[in-house]
């Protein structure tokens, strides 16, 4: 499927970095093609809620040799890129999250490099 970037750009109407935030989102889509975009309702942690662009895919992780394809699921905030997305693991249903230093219990990553 090709990527629409005008779609895209309609999707990201009141986003304050619009035609910046499409052309990296574009620039993902020819890493990752099979990503499909959409506009939810994410709701933050302190229970206020906001439509964001989200996108959901698989992405290749290399482990002991083997390559698993990972459920990601970035949401793209309303000042990106100036704000870093924020990433869930989505797992199916055969799989689990471990929770640890980078992933907390709902699959939220934190990792360094989303912050800066």
């Amino acid at each position: 499927m090709e990527f629409d970037c005008e779609a895209v750009r309609r999707l990201l109407g009141k986003y304050k970095f619009r035609d910046l935030t499409a052309e990296e989102l574009k620039n993902v889509n020819m890493f990752f093609p099979h990503f499909r975009y959409s506009m939810d309702t994410y709701v933050f942690k302190d229970t206020s809620q906001k439509d964001l662009l989200n996108f959901t895919g698989t992405i290749p992780v290399m482990y002991q040799g083997n390559t698993y394809n990972i459920p990601i699921r970035f949401w793209i905030l309303d000042s990106h890129p100036f704000a870093p997305p924020i990433c869930f693991l989505k797992p199916t249903a055969n799989m689990e999250i471990s929770v640890g230093k980078h992933v907390d219990a709902k699959g939220r990553k934190y990792l360094p490099y989303l912050q800066n």
